[in-house]
């Protein structure tokens, strides 16, 4: 196994961007697709990430988009559990912000 892929059996549960960040020189000229959850997670932040993994995997990277229906998920954020219909208008929002924050 390489020294990259024995990074994921370390990485904590929600930490797999930057684990992928070793992944694109060790594998085959594949993608990587990242899950994210809108519900919580800092768009500048995800900006960021991706940013970081589209250039280091020479733009072979993407995001899986979701929202958080678990209540008990945003106890990992300190944040209070938005509702489903806000959960889906922030979901509807954060694609457009996020681009606009990694074209910039």
């Amino acid at each position: 196994m390489s020294y990259a892929l024995s990074l994921l059996d370390k990485s904590p549960i929600g930490a797999d961007q930057p684990a992928s960040a070793a992944l694109p020189e060790s594998i085959l000229p594949i993608g990587l697709i990242g899950t994210v959850s809108t519900s919580y997670s800092d768009p500048c932040m995800l900006a960021r990430q991706f940013a970081s993994l589209d250039l280091l995997s020479g733009g072979r990277t993407g995001w899986n988009a979701v929202t958080s229906p678990h209540e008990g998920s945003s106890r990992n954020y300190g944040h209070a559990h938005p509702a489903h219909e806000l959960r889906y208008e922030i979901a509807r929002q954060y694609p457009d912000l996020a681009k606009r924050l990694l074209d910039s």
